[in-house]
């Protein structure tokens, strides 16, 4: 349902969908919440493993780049519709918040690893602000922006954010 922009849900609603009794659907989930929780949880849990790069902070800077960049995006093709859910209800469930900022760290981490060369030939001040750029730059958030609201495809998505971090990455260490 998520897929289909229904972030809100009733249980009644996927009951239906899902061809089981009400009755047996409170068997399984005491309420929404608990529901929605499991299914962001199950998403997530399949996106792990696209998540992982092969030969993190290997190769020439361009390889590096489109790997990483095809990461994210194939990422976010993935489980976008759970992402904007998790989003969604994160204000009022804390362990979709806490996952939430989990994942977001994750990401950050990811991407000091991958471009560490790159980032540490920069003064700290410099080092701050360019991964915080291209940290900004490559979550879900933006991606989500120029997927739906942009409506670029997902090569010319992977082009957007190959040419920022390049951009970033390389240019002069003085900023």
């Amino acid at each position: 349902m998520f897929t289909e922009e229904n972030l809100v849900p009733t249980i009644e609603q996927v009951a239906k969908r899902s061809g089981l009794s009400l009755r047996s659907m409170y068997r399984y989930f005491a309420d929404i919440d608990e529901l929605l929780r499991e299914a962001i949880d199950q998403t997530m849990s399949e996106g792990r493993a696209l998540a992982h790069i092969d030969g993190l902070a290997e190769g020439p800077f361009p390889t590096r780049v489109e790997r990483f960049v095809s990461c994210r995006v194939c990422l976010y093709e993935t489980v976008g519709p759970s992402y904007r859910a998790t989003v969604h209800h994160a204000s009022h469930l804390p362990p979709l918040r806490d996952a939430l900022e989990r994942t977001r760290l994750d990401f950050r981490r990811q991407l000091e690893a991958q471009f560490e060369p790159e980032l540490r030939r920069l003064d700290e001040p410099s080092r701050f602000l360019t991964t915080a750029a291209c940290d900004a730059m490559c979550q879900f958030d933006a991606i989500d922006l120029l997927r739906r609201s942009r409506r670029l495809t997902v090569a010319e998505t992977e082009t957007v954010l190959a040419s920022v971090l390049s951009t970033m990455l390389t240019a002069p260490t003085s900023r």
